[in-house]
């Protein structure tokens, strides 16, 4: 087997018909999916047992969080791959598995990029480092669901379940320092949902000290004291840069637009004079 798909669930019965359908319907056939619900009471767990052949492995109980959930999924997987595709994520194409596997390649953690898909149904592209590396991870995750981790290896360092938001994020800086490696993939592995613990722009300010506490203590976890000064500088320069980028943009289509309406009146004006000859000439 090359790919497990392990989908976490509780109480999104759409969201579970939605992953379901997008794995249905991948043209690439060898892969497996397991499902952890967390318990659900809104129809999932008879989702379940009406698609019970097409599931590898499926669960409906309660749990200990997402994490821990992830890593029961994990312990069932028989495939050279994990992706974790949670209720609600699809892949971005039919032909994405496809596509990822059509080329043998040799590394721990393959990644794409990924599209964010808001709830008032505005998407945005996130765009994945060529390099995964300490200073990247630093002051960046990656999407969860753009990577597909090598099954052993994720197996023999599971998820740290001490941390409920960011766990995923102290993964990759886990595998790195064992000296896993990433490999990008250029192009676009699936829709992720924002919403959730660690993505969620409405979360209360309590979930939003818990998020920074959960950085800080993976920083401190990871990286001496002389980096952290120096890579939240170079951080902050990035961000400045990217802002800076941000604003060329924007400037570049105000400008556009201001020329157009330049235009616009000019072609107005001259069809006003031509019209008012016309009606003197006559």
């Amino acid at each position: 087997m090359k790919v497990s798909i392990i989908t976490i669930a509780y109480n999104n019965l759409r969201g579970l018909k939605d992953t379901y359908e997008s794995i249905r319907r991948q043209t690439f056939k060898d892969y497996e999916w397991i499902v952890v619900d967390g318990g659900s009471t809104d129809g999932s767990r008879r989702f379940l047992e009406e698609h019970d052949s097409e599931i590898a492995f499926w669960c409906s109980e309660p749990d200990k969080g997402v994490y821990n959930a992830q890593n029961k999924g994990t312990l069932h997987a028989g495939g050279e791959y994990c992706i974790y595709m949670n209720s609600g994520d699809t892949f971005f194409a039919d032909d994405v598995l496809e596509k990822v596997f059509e080329k043998d390649i040799e590394a721990d953690i393959i990644y794409g990029n990924w599209m964010l898909i808001f709830e008032n149904g505005k998407t945005r592209k996130g765009i994945a480092p060529d390099k995964a590396d300490m200073a990247y991870f630093f002051d960046n995750n990656m999407c969860h669901q753009s990577m597909f981790i090598r099954t052993e290896a994720v197996r023999e360092r599971p998820y740290d379940e001490n941390f409920r938001i960011y766990a995923d994020w102290e993964e990759w800086l886990a595998l790195l320092t064992q000296g896993r490696t990433f490999e990008k993939i250029d192009m676009t592995v699936c829709n992720f949902m924002v919403g959730g613990l660690s993505t969620g722009d409405n979360a209360s300010e309590k979930l939003k000290q818990e998020r920074k506490a959960e950085i800080k203590r993976i920083n401190e976890r990871y990286y001496p004291e002389p980096w952290k000064s120096a890579l939240k500088r170079v951080a902050s320069i990035v961000r400045a840069a990217g802002e800076h980028e941000y604003l060329v943009r924007k400037r570049k289509q105000h400008n556009r637009i201001i020329r157009m309406l330049i235009i616009v009146s000019i072609l107005l004006l001259l069809t006003n004079v031509a019209t008012l000859l016309y009606v003197l000439l006559k």
